[in-house]
């Protein structure tokens, strides 16, 4: 991992590492959700219920 931050000016960085840390976070719950449902059709059942159907 590098030490810079290919942006320019603070709220550009803030707003990247923002990113990064939600990214990883979802990441996180993801594999945590998957280890809680046996199979993958529960996974997608799940994920399809919490997801809002009209945009």
């Amino acid at each position: 991992m590098s030490n810079r931050v290919n942006t320019r000016g603070i709220k550009q960085a803030n707003k990247h590492v923002l990113m990064s840390a939600l990214t990883y976070n979802l990441k996180k719950y993801l594999k945590f959700i998957t280890k809680k449902t046996k199979t993958k059709a529960g996974v997608v059942s799940e994920i399809q219920a919490k997801v809002p159907t009209s945009l």
